[in-house]
């Protein structure tokens, strides 16, 4: 898969991604539209996931944190929380949670800090770090492509759905 052009990212807990993709489409003379599209991956990794929900991962990062869920043996994610955090964190109030990527026995930890901003079924983020957590976006495969005949997800076009994709160089 390619992991260029893109918008966002959702991993979800079952293994399932939904890339978003944008494209420049050139027009008679010098016109140009951006087509967006969305990308189905029904499994994405053989990791063990240990969330709820999805994470989102936005552009500028989303490539990367692809490549090491593919690579990952196990993929946590923790969600925003007082108890989580060191005595520094919890006496300034903020809320302290992570996206954990486990690569043959390193580990690879993103952390985010909130203020405990709720946004709708997630933290609000005061630092950018590259992704959401959010926990509460529960949505399988099967619900993502409606059982196959989904032609949108979102607002995006589905371009190409790839059910049961074959893992590559993915650890065991």
């Amino acid at each position: 898969m390619r992991l260029t052009n893109l918008t966002a990212a959702y991993l979800f807990a079952d293994g399932h991604v939904i890339c978003l993709r944008e494209k420049i489409v050139k027009l008679a003379g010098k016109r140009t539209t951006t087509l967006e599209y969305a990308e189905l991956f029904e499994h994405w990794t053989k990791a063990r996931l240990r969330f709820e929900g999805r994470i989102v991962l936005h552009r500028h990062h989303a490539a990367a944190f692809l490549k090491l869920a593919k690579l990952a043996t196990e993929i946590r994610a923790t969600e925003p929380a007082l108890s989580n955090g060191s005595d520094n964190t919890r006496n300034r109030g903020l809320r302290y949670g992570s996206l954990s990527f486990e690569l043959d026995g390193d580990v690879v930890d993103i952390p985010i800090f909130s203020d405990g901003t709720d946004l709708g079924g997630y933290h609000s983020s005061i630092c950018s770090n590259g992704y959401t957590y959010q926990p509460r976006n529960v949505e399988t495969w099967a619900e993502s492509t409606e059982n196959g005949t989904a032609t949108h997800w979102c607002s995006h076009t589905i371009w190409e759905m790839h059910p049961l994709a074959p893992f590559d160089s993915v650890a065991a």
